[in-house]
Protein backbone atom coordinates (compact mmCIF):
# COMPACT_ATOMS: atom_id res chain seq x y z
CA UNK A 1 0.00 0.00 0.00
CA UNK A 2 1.17 3.51 -1.06
CA UNK A 3 0.96 6.78 0.85
CA UNK A 4 1.54 9.90 -1.19
CA UNK A 5 1.28 13.26 -0.03
CA UNK A 6 0.30 16.36 -1.75
CA UNK A 7 0.57 20.42 -1.18
CA UNK A 8 -1.93 21.13 1.19
CA UNK A 9 -5.01 23.33 0.41
CA UNK A 10 -3.97 26.98 0.26
CA UNK A 11 -7.16 28.85 -1.54
CA UNK A 12 -10.07 30.61 -0.82
CA UNK A 13 -13.19 29.48 -2.32
CA UNK A 14 -13.09 32.17 -4.83
CA UNK A 15 -9.59 31.23 -5.79
CA UNK A 16 -10.99 27.82 -6.25
CA UNK A 17 -14.17 27.98 -8.18
CA UNK A 18 -12.03 30.85 -10.61
CA UNK A 19 -9.01 28.04 -10.83
CA UNK A 20 -11.91 25.09 -11.37
CA UNK A 21 -13.45 27.04 -14.34
CA UNK A 22 -10.69 28.47 -15.77
CA UNK A 23 -7.57 25.57 -15.80
CA UNK A 24 -9.81 22.77 -14.02
CA UNK A 25 -8.12 22.80 -10.64
CA UNK A 26 -9.16 19.60 -9.03
CA UNK A 27 -8.11 17.17 -6.29
CA UNK A 28 -4.54 16.04 -7.22
CA UNK A 29 -2.97 13.19 -5.37
CA UNK A 30 0.84 12.98 -6.26
CA UNK A 31 2.74 10.27 -5.60
CA UNK A 32 5.90 10.77 -3.24
CA UNK A 33 7.68 7.57 -3.85
CA UNK A 34 8.46 7.06 -0.19
CA UNK A 35 10.50 3.94 -0.27
CA UNK A 36 12.72 4.66 -3.96
CA UNK A 37 16.01 6.05 -3.79
CA UNK A 38 16.24 9.44 -5.79
CA UNK A 39 18.55 9.91 -8.57
CA UNK A 40 19.51 5.84 -9.60
CA UNK A 41 16.62 5.05 -11.35
CA UNK A 42 16.10 4.09 -15.08
CA UNK A 43 19.93 5.47 -15.16
CA UNK A 44 18.84 8.86 -15.79
CA UNK A 45 18.12 10.55 -12.12
CA UNK A 46 14.29 11.00 -13.11
CA UNK A 47 11.28 9.08 -12.87
CA UNK A 48 8.57 8.40 -15.25
CA UNK A 49 5.53 10.45 -14.55
CA UNK A 50 1.72 9.35 -15.36
CA UNK A 51 -1.13 11.76 -14.69
CA UNK A 52 -4.50 9.92 -14.29
CA UNK A 53 -7.49 12.63 -14.75
CA UNK A 54 -10.53 11.68 -14.10
CA UNK A 55 -14.49 13.32 -13.38
CA UNK A 56 -17.78 12.27 -13.04
CA UNK A 57 -18.89 14.59 -15.63
CA UNK A 58 -17.15 13.57 -18.22
CA UNK A 59 -19.95 11.53 -19.97
CA UNK A 60 -24.14 11.54 -19.63
CA UNK A 61 -24.81 8.32 -20.34
CA UNK A 62 -23.22 6.97 -23.85
CA UNK A 63 -22.61 11.00 -24.68
CA UNK A 64 -19.23 12.31 -24.37
CA UNK A 65 -19.55 16.07 -22.59
CA UNK A 66 -16.75 17.97 -24.51
CA UNK A 67 -16.45 20.97 -22.10
CA UNK A 68 -15.78 18.41 -19.03
CA UNK A 69 -13.37 16.51 -21.48
CA UNK A 70 -11.41 19.56 -22.96
CA UNK A 71 -10.89 21.00 -18.61
CA UNK A 72 -9.90 17.46 -18.28
CA UNK A 73 -7.13 17.61 -20.78
CA UNK A 74 -6.46 20.71 -20.01
CA UNK A 75 -5.57 20.46 -16.66
CA UNK A 76 -3.55 16.82 -17.13
CA UNK A 77 -1.09 18.33 -19.39
CA UNK A 78 -0.19 21.24 -16.68
CA UNK A 79 0.14 18.54 -13.96
CA UNK A 80 2.01 16.32 -16.66
CA UNK A 81 4.07 19.29 -17.28
CA UNK A 82 4.54 21.27 -14.01
CA UNK A 83 3.67 24.52 -16.17
CA UNK A 84 0.97 27.05 -14.72
CA UNK A 85 -0.67 27.71 -18.78
CA UNK A 86 -2.09 25.42 -21.06
CA UNK A 87 -0.41 26.79 -24.23
CA UNK A 88 2.97 26.90 -21.54
CA UNK A 89 2.60 23.07 -20.89
CA UNK A 90 1.75 22.01 -24.61
CA UNK A 91 4.78 24.16 -25.73
CA UNK A 92 7.54 22.95 -23.36
CA UNK A 93 6.81 18.96 -24.89
CA UNK A 94 7.72 20.36 -28.32
CA UNK A 95 11.69 21.16 -28.72
CA UNK A 96 12.63 23.23 -31.76
CA UNK A 97 9.32 23.65 -32.56
CA UNK A 98 8.80 26.50 -35.64
CA UNK A 99 5.04 27.97 -36.58
CA UNK A 100 5.83 25.80 -40.26
CA UNK A 101 6.11 22.95 -37.25
CA UNK A 102 3.24 19.77 -37.64
CA UNK A 103 2.24 18.19 -35.36
CA UNK A 104 0.23 14.32 -35.30
CA UNK A 105 -2.34 13.29 -33.47
CA UNK A 106 -2.58 9.32 -33.80
CA UNK A 107 -6.08 7.89 -32.98
CA UNK A 108 -7.38 4.74 -33.24
CA UNK A 109 -10.52 4.13 -34.76
CA UNK A 110 -10.68 0.08 -35.89
CA UNK A 111 -13.63 0.00 -33.54
CA UNK A 112 -16.17 1.98 -34.40
CA UNK A 113 -18.13 1.73 -31.43
CA UNK A 114 -15.37 2.93 -29.16
CA UNK A 115 -12.53 4.71 -30.87
CA UNK A 116 -10.61 7.54 -29.58
CA UNK A 117 -13.35 9.61 -29.52
CA UNK A 118 -13.51 13.27 -31.22
CA UNK A 119 -14.39 15.23 -27.50
CA UNK A 120 -10.99 14.12 -26.68
CA UNK A 121 -8.96 14.28 -29.71
CA UNK A 122 -9.79 17.95 -30.20
CA UNK A 123 -9.17 18.60 -27.16
CA UNK A 124 -5.56 17.88 -27.80
CA UNK A 125 -5.69 20.11 -30.50
CA UNK A 126 -7.23 22.90 -28.90
CA UNK A 127 -4.57 22.92 -26.18
CA UNK A 128 -2.46 22.85 -29.02
CA UNK A 129 -3.78 26.53 -30.83
CA UNK A 130 -3.05 27.91 -27.43
CA UNK A 131 1.10 27.28 -28.06
CA UNK A 132 2.97 30.52 -28.69
CA UNK A 133 4.99 30.05 -31.30
CA UNK A 134 6.96 32.86 -33.02
CA UNK A 135 5.06 35.47 -31.52
CA UNK A 136 1.88 33.63 -32.43
CA UNK A 137 -0.91 31.00 -31.88
CA UNK A 138 0.36 28.06 -33.38
CA UNK A 139 -1.78 27.40 -36.75
CA UNK A 140 -4.56 24.56 -36.50
CA UNK A 141 -4.08 23.33 -39.91
CA UNK A 142 -0.75 22.01 -38.71
CA UNK A 143 -2.51 19.70 -36.29
CA UNK A 144 -3.01 16.42 -38.07
CA UNK A 145 -5.88 13.77 -36.65
CA UNK A 146 -5.10 10.58 -38.28
CA UNK A 147 -5.21 7.03 -38.44
CA UNK A 148 -5.52 4.18 -40.97
CA UNK A 149 -8.44 4.72 -43.42
CA UNK A 150 -11.14 7.68 -43.95
CA UNK A 151 -13.93 5.66 -43.83
CA UNK A 152 -12.94 4.32 -40.30
CA UNK A 153 -12.29 7.95 -38.94
CA UNK A 154 -15.83 8.90 -40.43
CA UNK A 155 -17.44 6.51 -38.75
CA UNK A 156 -15.68 7.33 -35.35
CA UNK A 157 -17.32 10.54 -35.85
CA UNK A 158 -14.61 12.73 -37.24
CA UNK A 159 -15.25 14.96 -39.87
CA UNK A 160 -12.49 14.56 -42.48
CA UNK A 161 -10.56 17.66 -43.55
CA UNK A 162 -11.10 18.16 -46.95
CA UNK A 163 -10.48 21.87 -47.69
CA UNK A 164 -7.86 24.57 -47.26
CA UNK A 165 -9.32 26.77 -44.31
CA UNK A 166 -5.82 27.03 -42.27
CA UNK A 167 -7.82 27.90 -39.43
CA UNK A 168 -9.07 24.31 -39.35
CA UNK A 169 -7.40 21.61 -37.62
CA UNK A 170 -7.02 18.63 -40.43
CA UNK A 171 -8.13 15.00 -40.29
CA UNK A 172 -7.79 12.27 -42.56
CA UNK A 173 -6.43 8.65 -42.82
CA UNK A 174 -3.26 7.17 -44.52
CA UNK A 175 -5.52 5.98 -47.80
CA UNK A 176 -6.40 9.83 -48.08
CA UNK A 177 -5.15 10.94 -51.51
CA UNK A 178 -1.48 12.28 -52.06
CA UNK A 179 -0.94 10.30 -48.62
CA UNK A 180 -0.04 6.35 -47.93
CA UNK A 181 2.42 4.47 -47.18
CA UNK A 182 6.05 5.68 -46.77
CA UNK A 183 7.44 2.45 -49.35
CA UNK A 184 11.09 4.50 -48.69
CA UNK A 185 10.87 4.41 -44.94
CA UNK A 186 10.33 0.63 -44.50
CA UNK A 187 11.97 -1.37 -41.78
CA UNK A 188 11.61 -4.75 -40.89
CA UNK A 189 10.50 -6.38 -37.68
CA UNK A 190 10.97 -9.67 -37.10
CA UNK A 191 12.27 -10.14 -40.18
CA UNK A 192 9.41 -9.02 -42.59
CA UNK A 193 8.97 -5.46 -43.93
CA UNK A 194 6.74 -3.07 -43.26
CA UNK A 195 5.73 0.18 -44.43
CA UNK A 196 4.83 3.22 -42.26
CA UNK A 197 1.58 5.85 -42.78
CA UNK A 198 3.29 8.55 -45.26
CA UNK A 199 1.41 11.47 -42.79
CA UNK A 200 3.92 9.93 -39.43
CA UNK A 201 7.29 9.94 -41.94
CA UNK A 202 6.88 12.77 -44.07
CA UNK A 203 3.92 15.59 -42.63
CA UNK A 204 4.62 14.98 -38.79
CA UNK A 205 7.47 16.73 -36.92
CA UNK A 206 6.18 15.56 -33.65
CA UNK A 207 3.50 12.76 -32.54
CA UNK A 208 1.01 12.51 -30.09
CA UNK A 209 -0.47 8.71 -29.16
CA UNK A 210 -3.96 8.91 -28.21
CA UNK A 211 -4.79 5.26 -27.39
CA UNK A 212 -7.93 3.29 -25.75
CA UNK A 213 -8.54 1.48 -22.79
CA UNK A 214 -9.60 -1.76 -24.20
CA UNK A 215 -8.58 -5.54 -23.89
CA UNK A 216 -7.38 -7.56 -26.41
CA UNK A 217 -7.84 -11.48 -26.96
CA UNK A 218 -4.68 -12.11 -28.68
CA UNK A 219 -1.98 -9.59 -26.86
CA UNK A 220 -3.53 -8.66 -23.77
CA UNK A 221 -4.37 -5.05 -23.78
CA UNK A 222 -4.50 -2.57 -26.21
CA UNK A 223 -3.57 1.12 -25.07
CA UNK A 224 -0.48 3.57 -26.03
CA UNK A 225 2.01 0.81 -27.63
CA UNK A 226 -0.07 -1.32 -29.71
CA UNK A 227 -1.78 1.53 -30.88
CA UNK A 228 1.06 2.22 -33.24
CA UNK A 229 -0.30 -1.43 -35.32
CA UNK A 230 -2.61 1.43 -36.99
CA UNK A 231 1.05 3.32 -38.12
CA UNK A 232 1.89 0.42 -40.69
CA UNK A 233 0.63 -0.99 -43.65
CA UNK A 234 0.17 -4.49 -42.48
CA UNK A 235 -0.41 -4.62 -38.98
CA UNK A 236 -1.98 -8.28 -39.48
CA UNK A 237 1.70 -9.53 -40.11
CA UNK A 238 2.55 -8.96 -36.35
CA UNK A 239 -0.58 -10.65 -34.25
CA UNK A 240 1.80 -13.50 -34.16
CA UNK A 241 1.50 -16.55 -31.87
CA UNK A 242 2.69 -15.34 -29.02
CA UNK A 243 0.69 -12.44 -27.66
CA UNK A 244 2.37 -10.09 -29.93
CA UNK A 245 5.34 -10.39 -27.99
CA UNK A 246 7.87 -8.93 -28.79
CA UNK A 247 6.27 -7.89 -32.20
CA UNK A 248 4.60 -4.54 -30.07
CA UNK A 249 8.20 -3.79 -28.36
CA UNK A 250 10.13 -4.33 -31.85
CA UNK A 251 7.72 -2.07 -33.72
CA UNK A 252 7.68 0.96 -31.23
CA UNK A 253 11.68 0.63 -30.74
CA UNK A 254 11.65 0.56 -35.21
CA UNK A 255 9.51 3.73 -35.28
CA UNK A 256 11.33 5.87 -32.13
CA UNK A 257 15.06 4.68 -33.57
CA UNK A 258 14.31 4.76 -37.36
CA UNK A 259 11.96 7.94 -37.50
CA UNK A 260 13.84 9.93 -35.04
CA UNK A 261 11.13 9.43 -32.15
CA UNK A 262 8.95 11.77 -33.45
CA UNK A 263 6.80 10.98 -30.64
CA UNK A 264 6.55 13.42 -27.43
CA UNK A 265 3.63 11.98 -25.32
CA UNK A 266 0.75 9.45 -25.05
CA UNK A 267 -2.50 9.85 -24.31
CA UNK A 268 -4.88 7.72 -23.12
CA UNK A 269 -8.93 7.73 -23.90
CA UNK A 270 -10.29 5.88 -20.90
CA UNK A 271 -13.65 7.72 -20.87
CA UNK A 272 -15.51 4.55 -21.75
CA UNK A 273 -13.68 0.87 -21.80
CA UNK A 274 -13.62 -2.64 -22.88
CA UNK A 275 -12.43 -5.52 -20.64
CA UNK A 276 -13.77 -8.32 -22.54
CA UNK A 277 -14.06 -9.62 -26.17
CA UNK A 278 -12.11 -6.80 -27.29
CA UNK A 279 -10.20 -4.49 -29.37
CA UNK A 280 -14.05 -5.05 -30.86
CA UNK A 281 -17.28 -4.36 -29.43
CA UNK A 282 -19.34 -2.05 -27.37
CA UNK A 283 -18.55 -0.44 -24.85
CA UNK A 284 -18.64 -2.30 -21.31
CA UNK A 285 -17.87 0.21 -18.50
CA UNK A 286 -17.08 3.19 -17.88
CA UNK A 287 -13.85 4.80 -16.21
CA UNK A 288 -14.44 8.53 -17.25
CA UNK A 289 -10.61 8.97 -17.28
CA UNK A 290 -7.90 10.51 -19.30
CA UNK A 291 -4.17 8.89 -18.71
CA UNK A 292 -1.15 11.02 -19.84
CA UNK A 293 2.78 10.15 -20.19
CA UNK A 294 5.94 11.00 -21.75
CA UNK A 295 6.60 7.23 -20.85
CA UNK A 296 4.37 4.85 -22.70
CA UNK A 297 5.29 2.10 -20.91
CA UNK A 298 4.64 3.31 -17.89
CA UNK A 299 1.18 4.61 -19.29
CA UNK A 300 0.33 1.32 -20.65
CA UNK A 301 1.36 -0.31 -17.13
CA UNK A 302 -0.90 2.04 -14.96
CA UNK A 303 -3.87 1.75 -17.60
CA UNK A 304 -3.56 -2.21 -17.27
CA UNK A 305 -3.91 -1.72 -13.54
CA UNK A 306 -7.20 0.37 -14.20
CA UNK A 307 -8.22 -3.01 -16.59
CA UNK A 308 -7.87 -5.52 -13.88
CA UNK A 309 -9.87 -3.38 -11.62
CA UNK A 310 -12.44 -3.83 -13.77
CA UNK A 311 -12.52 -7.52 -13.83
CA UNK A 312 -10.28 -7.72 -17.09
CA UNK A 313 -8.96 -11.34 -17.32
CA UNK A 314 -6.49 -11.09 -20.41
CA UNK A 315 -4.11 -8.25 -18.70
CA UNK A 316 -1.69 -11.34 -17.40
CA UNK A 317 -1.32 -11.84 -21.49
CA UNK A 318 0.41 -8.33 -21.94
CA UNK A 319 3.62 -9.57 -21.69
CA UNK A 320 5.06 -7.15 -24.41
CA UNK A 321 4.59 -4.60 -21.59
CA UNK A 322 7.20 -5.98 -19.70
CA UNK A 323 9.52 -6.68 -22.90
CA UNK A 324 9.13 -3.18 -23.87
CA UNK A 325 10.78 -1.96 -21.00
CA UNK A 326 13.73 -4.02 -21.17
CA UNK A 327 16.78 -4.38 -23.39
CA UNK A 328 17.25 -4.03 -26.31
CA UNK A 329 14.30 -2.03 -26.70
CA UNK A 330 14.57 0.34 -23.43
CA UNK A 331 10.97 1.87 -24.70
CA UNK A 332 10.35 3.04 -20.53
CA UNK A 333 9.83 1.81 -17.35
CA UNK A 334 7.45 -1.15 -16.06
CA UNK A 335 8.91 -1.02 -12.33
CA UNK A 336 5.79 1.01 -10.22
CA UNK A 337 9.09 2.38 -7.75
CA UNK A 338 9.87 3.81 -10.92
CA UNK A 339 6.90 6.02 -11.48
CA UNK A 340 5.05 9.11 -9.91
CA UNK A 341 1.24 9.08 -10.30
CA UNK A 342 -0.62 11.63 -9.89
CA UNK A 343 -4.15 11.47 -9.81
CA UNK A 344 -6.59 14.56 -10.55
CA UNK A 345 -10.13 14.20 -9.46
CA UNK A 346 -13.26 15.85 -10.66
CA UNK A 347 -11.34 18.81 -12.02
CA UNK A 348 -14.44 20.22 -13.82
CA UNK A 349 -17.55 19.48 -11.59
CA UNK A 350 -16.63 18.95 -7.73
CA UNK A 351 -16.03 21.60 -5.60
CA UNK A 352 -15.59 20.80 -2.16
CA UNK A 353 -18.39 22.16 0.12
CA UNK A 354 -16.13 23.80 2.72
CA UNK A 355 -13.37 24.92 0.79
CA UNK A 356 -13.21 28.60 2.55
CA UNK A 357 -11.94 27.49 5.68
CA UNK A 358 -9.23 24.92 6.26
CA UNK A 359 -9.87 22.31 8.82
CA UNK A 360 -10.23 22.69 12.40
CA UNK A 361 -7.05 21.27 14.48
CA UNK A 362 -7.51 17.57 15.34
CA UNK A 363 -10.07 17.29 12.41
CA UNK A 364 -9.60 15.10 9.03
CA UNK A 365 -11.83 14.22 6.30
CA UNK A 366 -11.94 11.24 3.74
CA UNK A 367 -12.57 11.83 -0.21
CA UNK A 368 -14.50 9.21 -1.80
CA UNK A 369 -12.27 6.34 -2.78
CA UNK A 370 -11.71 5.04 -6.39
CA UNK A 371 -12.76 2.74 -7.85
CA UNK A 372 -15.45 2.29 -5.91
CA UNK A 373 -16.59 -0.50 -6.58
CA UNK A 374 -13.22 -2.06 -6.97
CA UNK A 375 -12.17 -5.52 -8.04
CA UNK A 376 -7.88 -5.60 -7.60
CA UNK A 377 -7.37 -2.45 -5.56
CA UNK A 378 -8.44 1.07 -4.48
CA UNK A 379 -7.12 4.64 -3.99
CA UNK A 380 -8.74 6.09 -0.85
CA UNK A 381 -8.18 10.01 -0.47
CA UNK A 382 -7.94 11.92 3.06
CA UNK A 383 -7.10 15.57 4.26
CA UNK A 384 -5.27 16.19 7.47
CA UNK A 385 -6.35 19.59 8.70
CA UNK A 386 -4.54 22.27 11.51
CA UNK A 387 -1.30 23.86 11.32
CA UNK A 388 1.09 20.96 12.74
CA UNK A 389 1.45 17.11 13.32
CA UNK A 390 -1.49 15.07 14.43
CA UNK A 391 -1.71 10.82 15.23
CA UNK A 392 -4.17 9.59 12.88
CA UNK A 393 -5.63 5.83 12.04
CA UNK A 394 -6.91 4.48 9.30
CA UNK A 395 -8.66 1.28 9.90
CA UNK A 396 -10.98 -1.12 7.57
CA UNK A 397 -14.26 -3.00 9.27
CA UNK A 398 -16.10 -5.39 7.84
CA UNK A 399 -20.07 -5.46 8.22
CA UNK A 400 -19.77 -7.23 11.68
CA UNK A 401 -17.66 -4.35 12.69
CA UNK A 402 -14.55 -6.40 12.91
CA UNK A 403 -11.44 -4.59 12.01
CA UNK A 404 -9.83 -6.47 9.13
CA UNK A 405 -6.77 -3.96 8.25
CA UNK A 406 -5.49 -1.32 9.94
CA UNK A 407 -3.31 0.89 6.74
CA UNK A 408 -1.71 3.23 9.05
CA UNK A 409 -0.96 4.46 12.19
CA UNK A 410 0.97 7.37 13.04
CA UNK A 411 1.93 11.25 12.87
CA UNK A 412 0.53 13.10 9.40
CA UNK A 413 1.24 16.77 9.17
CA UNK A 414 -1.41 19.10 7.22
CA UNK A 415 -2.17 18.36 3.78
CA UNK A 416 -3.76 16.35 1.33
CA UNK A 417 -2.78 12.26 0.87
CA UNK A 418 -3.49 9.21 -0.50
CA UNK A 419 -3.89 5.53 0.79
CA UNK A 420 -4.49 2.49 -1.31
CA UNK A 421 -5.63 -1.20 -0.43
CA UNK A 422 -5.84 -4.13 -2.41
CA UNK A 423 -8.82 -5.85 -0.49
CA UNK A 424 -6.29 -7.72 1.48
CA UNK A 425 -6.55 -8.31 5.38
CA UNK A 426 -3.87 -8.02 7.83
CA UNK A 427 -2.25 -11.06 6.82
CA UNK A 428 -2.39 -10.72 3.49
CA UNK A 429 -5.31 -12.95 2.32
CA UNK A 430 -7.88 -12.07 0.08
CA UNK A 431 -11.16 -10.46 1.56
CA UNK A 432 -14.63 -11.71 0.25
CA UNK A 433 -17.09 -9.28 -1.78
CA UNK A 434 -19.09 -7.25 0.40
CA UNK A 435 -19.37 -3.85 1.82
CA UNK A 436 -16.67 -2.47 3.87
CA UNK A 437 -16.08 0.79 6.48
CA UNK A 438 -12.72 2.78 6.40
CA UNK A 439 -12.33 5.14 9.06
CA UNK A 440 -10.07 7.83 10.40
CA UNK A 441 -10.06 8.89 13.58
CA UNK A 442 -7.78 10.99 15.29
CA UNK A 443 -8.08 12.21 18.95
CA UNK A 444 -11.75 13.15 19.41
CA UNK A 445 -12.58 13.04 16.18
CA UNK A 446 -13.14 10.46 13.27
CA UNK A 447 -14.87 10.16 9.86
CA UNK A 448 -15.41 7.46 7.97
CA UNK A 449 -17.24 5.63 4.38
CA UNK A 450 -18.20 3.16 2.65
CA UNK A 451 -15.96 0.83 0.17
CA UNK A 452 -17.40 -1.99 -2.28
CA UNK A 453 -15.33 -4.93 -3.03
CA UNK A 454 -16.33 -7.19 -5.54
CA UNK A 455 -14.63 -10.37 -6.58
Amino acid sequence: MAVSRTRPWQLSRRDFLKRATLSGAGLVLASSLPNFPTGVCRGDGKVSKVVIVTDEGASSGSTIVADVVQVMMDRGIMELTDEATVGAAWRSLFPGITSASRIGIKINCINRHLSSHPAVAYAIAEGLARMQVEGSDFPRNNVIIWDRYNYEITNAGYTRYTGSDPNTIRCFGTNQSGYGPDYDAGFTVLGNTYFPSSILTKHNDYLINLGLMKNHTISGMTMSLKNHYGSINNPAGLHGHNNCDPEIAELNQRIRDQLGNPQVVSVCDAIFGISSGGPMGYPQFVFNGILLSKDPVALDYQGKLILEDQGCQTTGMATYIATAAGSPYNLGTDDPHEMEVRHIVNPATMVPEDVESDLKPGQSRLGPAYPNPFNARTVIPYRIGGQSPIPIEIEVFNVRGQRVLTLFRGLREPGDYRIEWNGQDKRGAALPSGIYLCRLSTSGYETSMKIALLR
